[in-house]
């Protein structure tokens, strides 16, 4: 209001009475700059009633930002145990992946070396029944050359039977 004062002369000047119409002029400018402060009066009343409303507005909404705050604040204390538990599942699922990883590994090698003996294996088997087929053509062989044997055996036999006699036969002539 000191601003107001400063604006306005203290008291209007004395009323000139010897010119009317200039009389009439200034009180109608001076009606005119009353309503004119008037308006002013009342833009800044409603200026500073919606400032107020909007930091009472704002302090309200501070409150419930803090609240909210607050809230999570405390959630997030809740899930702590929960954080360490996944930190600790996840260190977990890490050891056991490293643990299936040596065992594929392992795994791995064990084929390996299953396919190689199942390789040497088969080479074996081919050779045992190479080796049994020759056996058997051996035993043919063996039981025909024993055969001949006994057939050649009983040849000669018969041949020495038929010697005796011619010799005997020759020995009594």
């Amino acid at each position: 209001m000191e601003s107001e004062a400063a604006v306005l002369p203290a008291s209007p000047p004395p009323p000139d009475t010897a010119h009317p119409d200039a009389i009439a002029r200034q009180e109608e400018s001076l009606s005119k700059l009353e309503a004119e402060k008037a308006r002013l009066k009342a833009e800044v009343a409603a200026a500073e009633k919606e400032l107020l409303d909007w930091e009472q507005r704002a302090e309200k909404e501070r409150a419930m930002h803090n609240a909210r705050m607050e809230t999570l604040r405390e959630e997030e204390e809740k899930l702590a145990p929960a954080k360490a538990a996944v930190q600790q599942a996840e260190a977990a699922h890490h050891e056991w992946m490293e643990a299936i990883s040596d065992l594929s590994s392992q795994h791995e090698n064990k084929t390996a070396a299953l396919e190689r003996l199942n390789a040497q294996h088969y080479e074996k088997s081919t050779e045992v029944q190479r080796l049994v087929a020759a056996a058997a053509e051996a035993r043919q062989e063996i039981e025909d050359l024993t055969t001949q044997k006994e057939e050649a055996a009983a040849r000669l036999k018969q041949v020495r039977d038929e010697c005796e006699q011619d010799e005997a036969l020759i020995n009594s002539k």
